[in-house]
């Protein structure tokens, strides 16, 4: 588990971000995580399609959005990133989206998001790469592998 949520992205919700009842949308939410998720891994020293050994990426396997509040057009909206549940195959990134009121910050949605080392010459779900772990580790994650 990590100690604490990080921020990782700060953004204005434009008009392609909203859904027909004027609300953030699903696509908008998933889009603003995955810049967090590009944003975090950069940190981590990683990209999508290295985790550190030059030979394993990783994929989404799952993405739940809860929603909690509301967002709308021209909202300025935060994310907040923690990396946890960390396994020989994967791990999870929870995403906390939020925006600013008169009355401080206010949840809008909480994202749940799981991932899972890929061997991209295979096409095989893989073990991740001990330099991976050790840089979540540095980065105050719990890995107990």
């Amino acid at each position: 588990r990590q100690r604490s949520w990080q921020q990782h992205g700060r953004h204005t919700v434009g008009a392609g971000g909203t859904n027909g009842g004027g609300h953030v949308g699903s696509v908008a939410v998933g889009r603003r995580c995955n810049g967090a998720r590009v944003r975090l891994m950069r940190q981590l020293g990683c990209s999508e399609l290295n985790r550190g050994d030059d030979a394993t990426g990783m994929v989404m396997t799952e993405l739940a959005v809860n929603y909690v509040g509301e967002g709308f057009l021209y909202d300025e909206v935060t994310v907040h990133s923690r990396v946890d549940s960390v396994g020989y195959y994967g791990f999870r990134v929870h995403h906390l989206l939020e925006k600013e009121t008169d009355d401080g910050p206010v949840a809008v949605a909480l994202v749940q998001t799981a991932l899972s080392a890929f061997d991209g010459a295979t096409r095989e779900i893989g073990e991740l790469p001990p330099s991976f772990c050790e840089a979540l580790r540095r980065a105050g994650v719990e890995v107990d592998l």
